[in-house]
């Protein structure tokens, strides 16, 4: 724990300079950009998720994997 608190320490520090730089509209429009940017990922990861997804459709030994499929043989 103590190293990646260490290791995590800068990028704190980071945020934490860089914010203090930002002015209160800046701000404004960051947080707008950062929802937007939110909720396309996550449409992005779901449209993914669906779009690999198949219905066991064949033999009963086969297994949807998140790779691929693996047959029981």
């Amino acid at each position: 724990m103590l190293l990646f608190g260490a290791g995590t320490l800068p990028a704190l520090l980071g945020v934490n300079l860089v914010a203090g730089w930002i002015t209160i509209i800046g701000r404004q429009r960051l947080n707008k950009v950062l929802s937007v940017a939110t909720v396309v990922v996550a449409l992005l990861l779901i449209g993914r998720g669906l779009a690999d997804y198949q219905l066991p459709i064949g033999p009963a030994d086969v297994i949807p994997m998140c790779h691929g499929l693996l047959t029981g043989k």
